[in-house]
């Protein structure tokens, strides 16, 4: 038998067999492709997804003998061009089946660079020029070992037919959406990718450390009996504790329902993350899912959540809480290993992971392998959705169909928590598909009026707008009959203006403490904890851009806002009064001079909430006020919502469902429409995708951490 090496491992220089890897890969491809019903996909892809590899030029390439660079040796392609020439001959025999057959062969090419464009944005075909590439693959097909290719053979039918069946419900279900059906269909092409990819490093990381994959199994039993021993702590005594007492209580009774997607719309301060995680574990554990995701806007909530998660569950390992956001450090082990390649931030294989919507919206739609590792492990767990009305709104549609397609047919449950119900599921071209009763509170309109503790006044409607002098002394004002008083701006320069002129006063019995993203992150956690330290102990002002306003469990007397959006208006009241340690706190509305042309999310927010706030209306920021604003909103915002382009005739969404604009191209250029149904831009689209604007990476000399990282980037050497 021809020796076909896969890898060598650098320090024995033992080789792994080629074929050793495929079956290997095949194991794992297979298992995690389980939950859809799609194991011999798995399997088949897996077993020739390395095909290329079985050549004399790779294997002088990987034993560093020939003058071959990096990812010159084209190893991905092979393997898609052996289904490519079993596909049925005639393109009307069967459209599911072909469509079968295209979705394998594109995960197979494209497992080293993410999903390859099938129709360009510049009309080429280029799916059909990949798979008529000029590669080694008479060399391939003779030399790999007999067995896997007689396996492929028989898998083959097994396959086509368990994903055609696939294809067929997820097409049937999208007849009455637009562009749906397309769209979740790429998604299922990118859940095939996963899948391999995550099979792939994993086997290939496990023999080059010599070391076994073991998978992270959670005992949601013994955590939900940590939980209730935490919960049973509590004082019942006051109005707001058993307000608490009752959320939570309803999360557990409807931790017993369905999978599906719920909303759970509970006021600021009524107790949303220890709810949301009584109910996500213990419907994790009726229905037998594998792992719960907490997904929230902003590092400081999401870090904050984590904290009060591992408190609560007691003494959980780094392997069974994960967070994966962007102030995780990468390390290393005693090696020198990058630990994080094969560890559940990486790949999200651990029972509890927290993470961001940014890497969560980047799992689905970012370009490159690294990320999408993570999608298929979203199959077969509790997804929660902290502060859900921050979404991006340009993200709207590609998150409608997501999360329909997770739980759909991934056997997944979304929860969409917030106290500003976005109405997601409302009257949306794309509206999500809630489950039987999806609301998880038995009355939020009871529960809203119970937790009622402050009084909006709107100051200045109609008059001139305040400037920063205007901000600065309504807070001075205020501080000398309470002992908090909390400022928020829409704008860092708003917000350092207001805070000098109050720092000018000089007030010797007041701290003042000011918030920004011009902060480093690490600045930023000591300010804030700083400011909740202070709160309730001496007399404070902190003046803060938005950072503060959603899930950061601080409580003042008074609560200063500049015109917002209603929702950030209601987080921002809810940092108010928040124990209901008063009868009524305060909550001041100034409408302000600020810059915010280029805010294009708070200007649109200022101009809908204005009509509601100027009806002085006993409670603007209740359920019906709300849903008057995001009605208002979400139509003004509606073209948005698809992400635009800057191709006024495209949008991601297009991109990633029918591409049209891509396809009229082709057919103006060649006179004939592409032959080939999976149509998408998946690379450019991927490409342009961003959630937030990228900026490069600064290391702020903030403190001797920093510092010393600073000095071994200047010198070339490792961290200690």
């Amino acid at each position: 038998m021809i020796n076909n090496i896969a890898h060598v491992r650098r320090e024995s220089e033992e080789d792994q067999a080629l074929e050793d890897h495929l079956s290997g890969v095949a194991d794992l491809a297979s298992k995690f492709m389980a939950t859809l019903g799609l194991e011999s996909v798995g399997r088949l892809v897996g077993l020739l997804h390395d095909l290329g590899k079985a050549s004399e030029a790779f294997n002088e390439y990987i034993r560093g003998e020939g003058d071959y660079s990096r990812g010159e040796i084209d190893h991905s392609t092979a393997g898609a061009i052996y289904l490519y020439r079993r596909e049925p001959a005639l393109l009307n025999e069967n459209a599911d089946r072909i469509i079968a057959f295209e979705m394998m062969e594109l995960a197979i090419a494209s497992h080293h660079s993410g999903l390859i464009d099938v129709i360009t944005t510049d009309g080429e075909n280029n799916y059909s020029r990949r798979m008529e590439k000029s590669t080694q693959y008479e060399e391939n097909v003779q030399r790999i070992g007999k067995p896997i290719l007689d396996e492929a053979e028989t898998l083959i039918p097994a396959a086509v037919s368990s994903l055609e069946m696939m294809i067929r419900r997820v097409i049937d279900d999208s007849s009455n959406v637009k562009d749906g059906g397309c769209f979740r269909l790429g998604l299922l092409n990118r859940f095939l990718l996963s899948a391999l990819i995550d099979a792939d490093r994993i086997d290939t990381i496990s023999f080059e450390t010599n070391r076994p994959y073991i998978p992270k199994y959670a005992d949601f039993q013994k955590l939900s009996d940590r939980l209730e021993i935490y919960l049973s702590s509590f004082p019942s005594d006051g109005e707001v504790s058993e307000i608490r007492r009752k959320v939570s209580d309803e999360c557990l009774s409807a931790s017993s329902r369905s999978r599906g997607i719920y909303t759970l719309s509970v006021p600021t301060g009524g107790g949303k993350t220890l709810s949301s995680l009584r109910f996500a574990i213990n419907h994790a554990r009726i229905h037998g899912m594998e792992r719960v995701i907490f997904v929230a806007p902003y590092l400081t909530i999401l870090e904050q959540n984590a904290a009060v998660v591992r408190k609560a569950l007691g003494d959980l390992g780094d392997d069974e809480l994960v967070e994966c956001h962007s102030n995780i450090d990468v390390g290393r082990d005693d090696s020198g290993y990058v630990a994080t390649i094969d560890s559940g931030m990486d790949s999200w294989d651990a029972p509890i992971i927290f993470t961001s919507m940014v890497q969560f919206l980047e799992a689905l739609f970012s370009s490159g392998t690294r990320r999408v590792r993570r999608m298929h492990n979203l199959a077969n767990s509790v997804i929660v959705f902290d502060e859900i009305q921050s979404l991006p709104i340009k993200t709207t549609f590609m998150f409608n169909e997501t999360i329909s397609f997770l739980t759909r047919y991934c056997g997944s449950t979304a929860v969409l928590c917030t106290a500003t119900q976005p109405m997601l599921g409302g009257d949306l071209d794309y509206p999500l598909r809630l489950s039987e009763g999806s609301e998880i509170i038995e009355d939020p309109f009871r529960l809203y009026g119970s937790l009622k503790r402050t009084c909006v006044h709107y100051l200045n409607k109609g008059g001139t707008p305040a400037d920063h002098e205007d901000m600065a002394r309504l807070a001075l004002d205020s501080i000398k009959n309470h002992g908090s008083v909390l400022v928020i701006v829409n704008t860092k320069s708003m917000a350092k203006h207001v805070y000098e002129d109050i720092i000018f006063q000089s007030l010797e019995d007041v701290s003042v403490f000011h918030l920004s993203t011009d902060m480093c992150p690490v600045h930023r956690r000591k300010v804030l904890a700083d400011v909740m330290d202070s709160v309730g102990k001496r007399r404070t002002i902190c003046v803060s851009t938005q950072l503060i306003e959603a899930g950061v469990d601080v409580d003042f007397e008074i609560v200063i806002r500049s015109l917002a959006g209603l929702d950030s208006i209601a987080q921002a009241a809810g940092r108010c009064n928040r124990n209901g340690l008063m009868d009524q706190g305060d909550v001041f509305i100034l409408k302000t001079d600020e810059n915010i042309g280029s805010l294009v999310d708070i200007a649109e927010g200022r101009r809908c909430s204005e009509p509601i706030l100027s009806r002085e209306l006993d409670d603007p920021l209740g359920i019906g006020p709300m849903r008057e604003y995001y009605n208002a909103y979400f139509f003004k915002r509606s073209h948005d919502m698809y992400y635009r382009t800057k191709n006024a005739d495209s949008s991601l969404f297009q991109m990633l469902s029918k591409n049209i604009a891509s396809v009229r191209l082709a057919h103006s250029r060649t006179g004939s429409y592409p032959h080939v149904f999976m149509r998408q831009a998946f690379s450019e689209a991927n490409h342009i995708f961003e959630v937030i604007e990228p900026m490069g990476s600064v290391v702020v000399p903030y403190d001797d951490v920093a510092k010393e990282a600073i000095e071994c980037l200047a010198s070339g050497a490792e961290p200690g």
